[in-house]
C-alpha cells in the first residue's frame, strides 16, 4: 500500500496501479548438535516476478514501478556453543546470489544505471546472545 499510494512527503509519485511483487521461495536445512556444539546449515532459493524498482518520472519524482523478474539464491552455516548456563557464542556465514531480468522494460528511466543493492552479497556475524 505504501508503495502505491506514498509521495514520501515530496520526492515520489504515487502508483496506484502497482501490482504486488510476488515470491516463491524455497528452503532446506538441518542442524546437529556435537556435545556443547550446534552445526547448522540451510540453502535457500527464490524467485521474484513483477519485481519493484525505481523509475525517474519527467517531473523528475521517483516512482516504483513493476519491471522484470529476480533470482535469488544462497546458503548459511554456522555454528554455535554452550560454553556454560549464562554464556553461549556462536558464528554464522551467509552468501546471497542475486540477479535481475528487466526483459524489454527502458533502461532510459532509472534513477541510476541499474544494480541490485541494499544487501551483500557475504555476512558474517558473531556474537554472544545475551550477553
Amino acid at each position: 500500500m505504501f508503495e502505491r499510494f506514498s509521495s514520501r512527503f515530496g520526492p515520489a509519485e504515487p502508483n496506484p496501479g502497482l501490482d504486488p511483487e510476488r515470491a516463491t521461495s524455497f528452503e532446506i536445512g538441518g542442524s546437529t548438535r556435537l556435545g556443547r556444539t550446534r552445526l547448522f546449515g540451510s540453502v535457500f532459493y527464490s524467485k521474484l516476478d513483477d519485481a519493484l524498482v525505481t523509475m525517474r518520472t519527467a517531473q523528475d519524482l521517483n516512482r516504483r514501478e513493476n519491471i522484470g523478474s529476480a533470482d535469488y539464491y544462497g546458503a548459511e552455516l554456522g555454528v554455535d556453543a554452550q560454553f556454560s548456563p549464562t554464556l553461549q557464542a556462536g558464528l554464522n556465514y551467509s552468501y546471497i546470489h542475486r540477479s535481475f531480468d528487466i526483459g524489454s522494460a527502458p533502461l532510459g528511466g532509472f534513477v541510476r544505471e541499474f544494480r541490485l543493492t541494499d544487501v551483500p552479497s557475504h555476512k558474517g556475524l558473531s556474537g554472544c546472545p545475551g550477553s
